[in-house]
């Protein structure tokens, strides 16, 4: 089981990979995630797990040769409209995947549990993996939030969903809490760091 961090110098996204068994997943595939990982992934099969479907996180998307991708249902919209996942600003384009590979994150295995926190986007979701790694996207970040006042944001939602992770923190202080940008940590660390906790 391995888990890694990556972070595109461009747009300072953080992506990371996730690898056991015969598996491996890319989460939030932002920008320079292809040209980085393409020769450590040229004999695998790989399949994509999606915070949420702002162009900084899927800005590679498209590059993969993946089975699936794993996102909230309430994501779709977000990931292929470009004026809801901001593409047009970012000059990305309109993301096409056939149905068949978008897949509800629900069905991932019993490695993951899937904890709905919308507010920065509809259908925002966080991942915690083994019991030990809570992928954030920009729902959380070790001294900030996500945005609210962008397409889809909900600042209530925000509110109730930040209430749903401070609870999971407080459980186990052990987590460690990958964001979609800024550094990672601790879940003690981050209760202490975080303001908006």
């Amino acid at each position: 089981m391995e888990v890694k961090k990556y972070t595109s110098m461009v747009i300072t996204e953080n992506y990371y990979t996730v690898e056991y068994d015969d598996k491996f997943f890319i989460i939030d595939p932002g920008y320079g995630s292809y040209s980085n990982l393409y020769k450590k992934i040229h004999d695998k099969t790989i399949s994509i797990i999606l915070t949420h479907g702002h162009a900084d996180h899927i800005f590679d998307l498209l590059n993969f040769d993946f089975e699936n991708v794993y996102l909230d249902d309430d994501a779709r919209k977000t990931l292929v409209n470009p004026e809801l996942n901001l593409g047009n600003y970012f000059k990305l384009g309109k993301i096409k995947i056939g149905e068949e590979k978008l897949k509800n994150n629900e069905v991932l295995d019993e490695n993951w549990k899937i904890i709905k926190t919308p507010g920065h986007t509809e259908g925002s979701c966080c991942y915690l993996f083994a019991d030990k790694y809570l992928f954030t996207g920009d729902t959380l970040f070790f001294n900030s939030i996500g945005r609210t006042d962008l397409p889809g944001g909900n600042e209530k939602q925000m509110k109730e969903s930040l209430d749903k992770l401070r609870t999971i923190l407080q459980q186990n202080s052990e987590l460690i809490v990958h964001p979609g940008h800024d550094r990672s940590g601790s879940a003690e660390e981050v209760l202490m760091s975080n303001p908006f906790l």
